[in-house]
């Protein structure tokens, strides 16, 4: 690796990563933060205070700045919070910000360019807009556009999510990278791994809760649970098979963010479907090493982390065609794509899985290697930071 350039301070380039959520620093940040810091950059992050930064401030070389961000749009608050990022960026001085996250990338993109921060570069992890109807639609869109369009460059974190920020003329495609075969922040193949051969005891208590539930393979989703990530269709597509004589076992793990999701899966276990739902599970590898089937019927993502996890335990993932989601498979080979909000495509697809174990076991083996070859941590954190030292150098020597 070569070395870097001298920051504008004299020392190492500072980089700030900025991202809106104290819980999105905290779970997705340490890794990348610590190998930014390792390569030679000065690196600060700045997102919401928060719960879970100790460890992030911990790091050797990587400093932790709070500034308060809502996520919904707010005119005062939104106005406060960008008075204060022009206030940290310019006792920062940083020679790149690197900015991702709905809110944190339209402002923190906006005091960049007041602060005169020589290299804006946005993160896109995903279009919020695409689900939304109406004028918030047109509203949050055009948010968006701002951090694209403001942005010296953008990473996408997926082919397909790429393609659309460049038909939506958000930027112009010489401003747009996509990063090896995509993903923002990799999967940990070390830790999330296929089912081994003595069991946890948390795996063991869970395998216990599921077996009663009845028998038959176990269909997992793990994500928020939201009308964004097709949880209806998910439950329609269960109760057709269910009810046609289809032995099945339904795992919900995370958080219900809807009330009328909370009543529809209520109303489906009342009519017989098998159905565990778990909240607030802080370790989701058990779930994945207890399912059969991953299942992501989303109507929008930038890239899925949720199903490379699954590929690098061995499963089979049955998602759909949505931006991000269509990236996160090669279909036949790892799992299976339908139609997004479809159910008649989603339950031939979990049918065509149910009834066939050597397909099951085949799609979770190329999964597991093309996660390993792809989306290894490292490999992604490395694909960044080698990236941004590219542009970085090349400021520098155009300025020189």
């Amino acid at each position: 690796m070569s070395p870097l350039a001298v920051g504008g301070g004299g020392g190492p380039p500072r980089l700030v990563i900025m991202v809106t959520s104290h819980v999105t620093a905290a779970a997705f940040l340490p890794g990348l933060a610590q190998h930014f810091s390792q390569a030679g950059w000065s690196l600060t992050v700045i997102c919401s205070p928060g719960e879970g930064l100790d460890h992030l401030s911990a790091l050797d070389g990587v400093h932790v700045r709070t500034v308060p961000m809502q996520r919904d749009p707010a005119i005062l608050a939104d106005l406060r919070t960008t008075v204060q990022l022009v206030y940290a960026l310019r006792r920062i001085a940083p020679d790149l910000v690197l900015t991702a996250t709905p809110k944190a990338s339209l402002l923190g993109t906006l005091a960049a360019r007041a602060s005169r921060v020589p290299l804006v570069v946005h993160l896109m992890w995903g279009l919020r807009s695409e689900t939304l109807r109406g004028h918030r639609r047109v509203l949050v869109l055009a948010l968006e556009m701002v951090a694209t369009r403001f942005s010296h460059k953008v990473i996408a974190n997926s082919p397909s999510l790429g393609a659309e920020l460049v038909r939506l003329k958000m930027l112009r495609s010489r401003n747009l990278t996509v990063l090896g075969a995509g993903s923002s922040h990799g999967v940990d193949t070390s830790r999330f791994r296929p089912r081994p051969q003595g069991t946890s005891s948390r795996l063991a208590a869970l395998c216990a809760q599921l077996d009663d539930l009845g028998h038959g393979p176990v269909i997992g989703f793990v994500g928020r649970i939201t009308p964004d990530k097709g949880l209806s269709v998910l439950l329609d597509a269960a109760e057709q098979l269910w009810s046609a004589g289809h032995a099945l076992r339904l795992m919900l793990v995370g958080r219900i963010e809807d009330p009328w999701l909370s009543h529809r899966i209520a109303d489906a276990r009342t009519r017989g479907l098998p159905v565990l739902l778990l909240e607030n599970e802080d370790d989701v590898l058990p779930h994945f090493q207890a399912m059969d089937i991953h299942c992501l019927p989303t109507l929008r993502e930038g890239f899925p982390n949720v199903c490379l996890e699954a590929s690098a335990c061995g499963l089979p993932t049955v998602t759909t065609d949505a931006t991000g989601a269509v990236d996160s498979v090669i279909p036949g080979v790892t799992g299976l794509v339908v139609r997004k909000n479809d159910v008649e495509s989603l339950v031939g697809a979990l049918l065509n899985l149910l009834a066939n174990p050597e397909m099951r076991i085949r799609f979770g083996a190329a999964a597991r290697e093309w996660v390993e070859e792809e989306f290894a941590a490292e490999l992604v954190w490395r694909r960044h930071e080698q990236h941004l030292r590219q542009l970085y150098v090349q400021r520098v020597r155009a300025e020189s």
